[in-house]
């Protein structure tokens, strides 16, 4: 019996020393591997060295970091709360003596963070929510300038940003924060922009270049092109024509206190003239009577002459236009353009003297050959070489004078038609009439 303990108790001890029995049949015995089974509630990691197995007697160091902006909440072991080693930004925890599979659970929160807003006067500025932030978190700085203010610089813990309008307001989205963060905000004057737009046959300029800002007032000068006159005045949308005034030859309008943009739109259109037409007996004026044109347009006058009438003059606001008409046959023909103002035209019809011809006596004078070519002889019942002899044309026109000079006269020079011959001595004019072919 002794000898079976002392047996027994030998091979006990090998085991312990080299796991394995020594007995008669060489038996191998190995050490039992436990698995390390993580799991993560939260952003981080957890390391742990050469593979997720241990065995009794290894010991190994789990070594858990959060992620920025995150902190380790709680870890357990198998369910039961441990004590770490803290190591800068991370913690560890020393496996040893395992004789079981280990269940490891580790929670991260995210890390609360707290936001400070400094603005100076002339505006203010808030986030949604408190004044608090975590990595997960997505919140919006809303800025609001005061009237007449706008935002001079945005600044995240002493760094600029750009904030984004939005209407009246700026914005500014908050994310991905993983530290306390101080928001610096100045506000400064805002300059308004003030544009005007002026359509064709015009123009308008704002006076002066000075910046606008609030209160600011700011006047428009307005002049339209010769010929036209403003049809049109709108600022921001509403009619401003009956404020627009005529001072110092120039149009102008006052934007006053201003506090906003502001857009002002100038038309124009061509303005309206009158154009009175007289005319006596003899002859017509087409168009007649009264009548409006502007600038942009063209008037073509026609004077018709009647019968033994001729046109004697021709005036526009009082100024003889007589040499500008075009004559074509009885018809006379005028174009009036450029009309920048009213206009009145006068127009003189006289009875030709060729339709007077009856009123003389012919038989005190004899002509011959009539029709003539390229003379004529005249005798006269007092001939006298002092006397005057005028050949007068159609129209009217003088077209010889000349002494009796024993009455032959050259006509060869003259233009085919009727013409009418007076001989006149001592204040008595004896008339006739003769053909030139």
């Amino acid at each position: 019996m002794r000898k079976v303990l002392l047996l027994s108790f030998s091979l006990f001890i090998s085991f312990i020393l080299t796991g394995q029995e020594k007995n008669p049949n060489n038996v191998e015995y190995s050490q039992i591997s436990y698995n390390i089974i993580v799991q993560k509630l939260g952003k981080g990691t957890v390391n742990i060295p050469n593979g997720n197995t241990i065995t009794n007697t290894e010991t190994k160091t789990i070594t858990i970091t959060p992620d920025k902006g995150y902190t380790l909440s709680s870890i357990t072991i198998n369910g039961a709360a441990v004590s770490l080693q803290h190591n800068g930004n991370s913690y560890t925890y020393n496996l040893s003596n395992v004789t079981e599979d280990i269940y490891v659970v580790v929670t991260y929160t995210p890390i609360t963070y707290n936001i400070t807003i400094v603005s100076g006067n002339n505006g203010t500025a808030s986030v949604n929510g408190d004044n608090t932030i975590t990595i997960e978190d997505n919140k919006i700085l809303t800025i609001t300038p005061d009237n007449g203010y706008t935002l001079n610089s945005l600044l995240i813990n002493n760094t600029p940003v750009e904030a984004e309008k939005d209407g009246d307001n700026f914005i500014y989205n908050l994310s991905g924060i993983s530290a306390d963060i101080t928001i610096g905000i100045l506000f400064t004057t805002r300059e308004y922009i003030v544009t005007v737009n002026a359509g064709n046959n015009g123009s308008a300029s704002k006076a002066g270049n000075k910046t606008i800002t609030i209160g600011d007032d700011l006047t428009i000068t307005i002049t339209p092109d010769k010929g036209y006159r403003i049809s049109k005045a709108i600022l921001n949308g509403t009619d401003i024509i009956e404020q627009v005034i005529y001072e110092d030859d120039v149009y102008k309008y006052t934007i006053r206190d201003i506090s906003s943009d502001m857009t002002v739109d100038i038309e124009f259109e061509a303005i309206p003239y009158n154009i009175v037409v007289e005319f006596n007996e003899g002859g017509t004026v087409t168009p007649s009577g009264s009548t409006t044109a502007t600038i942009e347009d063209e008037v073509l006058f026609t004077l018709k002459v009647n019968d033994g009438y001729k046109l004697a003059s021709a005036t526009l606001n009082s100024v003889n236009i007589t040499d500008k008409l075009t004559k074509t046959d009885n018809l006379y023909t005028y174009t009036l353009n450029n009309i920048d103002k009213d206009y009145t035209i006068k127009v003189l019809f006289e009875k030709n003297q060729i339709s007077d011809i009856n009123r003389y006596s012919t038989k005190d004078i004899t002509l011959w050959p009539n029709p003539a070519s390229d003379f004529i002889q005249i005798s006269s019942d007092n001939p006298d070489n002092n006397n005057i002899v005028k050949i007068i044309n159609a129209t009217g026109k003088t077209v010889y004078y000349s002494r009796y000079n024993n009455g032959t006269i050259d006509t060869s020079t003259l233009p085919n038609g009727v013409y009418i011959i007076q001989i006149i001595n001592n204040n008595q004019t004896q008339i006739s009439r003769f053909i030139k072919r």
